[in-house]
């Protein structure tokens, strides 16, 4: 309120109650110009190169306002999308209670490309502290596999590729097929 007041977030037309902004300013006093006046001049290219590179990808223009007003926030959320991509889509209840089984949602992809999830049901917890979590996409039966934070593992997770690091280098998972030659080879090996 005494910034308001102060006028750091503007002027309103016709300035505030005198009476009023003295009292709540407690003698200090307030600013006779827009806040922004103080502020030295930016580089908008780089800022917008330097946005792109702490979000790891091109930004949009709303996105780079919220970057130029709020960097640590923007940089924060945009490591969270990275993580956990665009939580954006989803229903709000699901985004903060979760799905309950039979439970059906349609997700907005994009134009003309939805998504129908419907959960099924969860496995017992795996001695490695995960679930299986059953689902159908468009009616098609699929499984993940995802942590349960409420359970303490019996043995240690599989260790995992740190994406920041580049002494680590992920196996691959590749799926096999039959061989001309009755054995099996990944999928897309050129031999």
């Amino acid at each position: 309120m005494v910034r308001l007041f102060h006028g750091d977030v503007g002027q309103p037309h016709g300035g505030f109650p005198q009476a009023l902004q003295r009292k709540i300013l407690k003698g200090a006093e307030p600013r006779k110009h827009r806040a922004g006046v103080e502020m030295p001049p930016a580089d908008l290219a780089q800022l917008r190169i330097e946005a792109d590179a702490r979000s790891a990808r091109t930004v949009t223009d709303q996105q780079f306002a919220s970057y130029l007003m709020y960097p640590a926030v923007f940089t924060e959320y945009a490591a969270d999308r990275r993580r956990f991509s665009d939580v954006a889509i989803l229903p709000t209840p699901v985004f903060f209670y979760g799905m309950e089984p039979g439970q059906e949602i349609s997700v907005d992809l994009e134009r003309g490309k939805t998504l129908i999830v419907r959960y099924v049901t969860q496995s017992e917890p795996h001695e490695d502290g995960t679930r299986t979590v059953f689902f159908e996409l468009n009616g098609q039966p699929r499984s993940v596999r995802v942590i349960d934070r409420s359970q303490k593992p019996k043995r240690p997770p599989a260790r995992k590729v740190d994406a920041g690091n580049p002494r680590h280098i992920g196996a691959p998972h590749a799926r096999h097929r039959h061989d001309r030659q009755g054995g099996t080879r990944p999928e897309g090996d050129a031999r």
